[in-house]
């Protein structure tokens, strides 16, 4: 009788595995900390990344000098351009003079906030720009009157963007958020006497901020108390061996120069 064969086996061709990649250990917290205790460079002056970077052919490193380079003290800095920011809305753009009254409150505020120009509300978003907090000027909005406001789902909801909207991005503009909010509220008790939109105030608001920063009125005034106006300076490492340039493009040289050597005073 015919032999029966069983048909041959159909064997797949060895796969080819990469080898592993070998990853370096994570870094706790612990372990970042006892390596900077032990380096040479204190780490208040290091400066941490979170991917490689070849330096070898990098010849210089650029760092802006406003909060980076010179760390302001709010409470001297920003009241230097909120006084000057009240003189000129009462001076120059109509205001009561009752504005010049107003004090300024340098911990009211933080960056990251949302200013609704046309309303005079102030806003704090979420990470899915769901208005958790919203202030009318000074007053706090009740959960009604805020859900009333600005829609609860995310389909209908405002993108909170250019030009109805202004987030507050840097510390400079903590200034307006407080000088805004305040122009508000006395607008609303004061209706006779400002009569101009929430949107031309914070447009009076902004321009104002703005000369003082830009016309060299508060600036004098910095160099003079720069000592209380600036905290520390990272342009004061030049004991680490490294050569200092200043590339001044809208601050006057003398006044770059003068916050330079006042935080360079502070460090040693």
């Amino acid at each position: 009788p015919p032999r029966l064969v069983a048909p041959p086996r159909l064997v797949a061709p060895p796969r080819l595995v990469a080898p592993r990649r070998a990853y370096a250990p994570r870094m706790t917290a612990t372990d970042v900390s006892e390596a900077a205790a032990s380096a040479a460079i204190p780490a208040s002056t290091n400066v941490f990344c979170n991917r490689a970077l070849n330096l070898g052919g990098i010849q210089a490193v650029g760092f802006d000098m406003d909060y980076t380079l010179a760390e302001y003290v709010p409470e001297t800095f920003d009241l230097l351009a909120y006084d000057g920011a009240i003189e000129k809305l009462v001076n120059t753009m109509g205001y009561p003079a009752a504005v010049l009254d107003l004090v300024y409150d340098p911990h009211a505020y933080m960056r990251g906030l949302v200013i609704d120009k046309k309303r005079g509300n102030l806003l704090k978003l979420d990470r899915h720009k769901y208005v958790k907090v919203a202030y009318h000027g000074l007053k706090r909005m009740t959960p009604e009157e805020r859900k009333a406001i600005y829609a609860t789902s995310f389909e209908t909801a405002p993108a909170f963007t250019p030009p109805d909207f202004s987030t507050i991005d840097t510390a400079f503009l903590l200034v307006d958020a407080c000088l805004f909010c305040q122009l508000v509220s006395y607008k609303d008790d004061h209706p006779d006497e400002v009569t101009k939109s929430y949107e031309q105030i914070y447009r009076d608001v902004r321009r104002a901020v703005d000369l003082c920063h830009c016309d060299g009125e508060t600036q004098p005034r910095c160099s003079r108390d720069i000592a209380e106006a600036e905290l520390e300076s990272a342009a004061a490492r030049r004991h680490q061996g490294r050569a200092l340039a200043i590339l001044s493009l809208r601050r006057p040289l003398t006044f770059g120069s003068c916050g330079v050597k006042a935080s360079s005073r502070t460090q040693s």
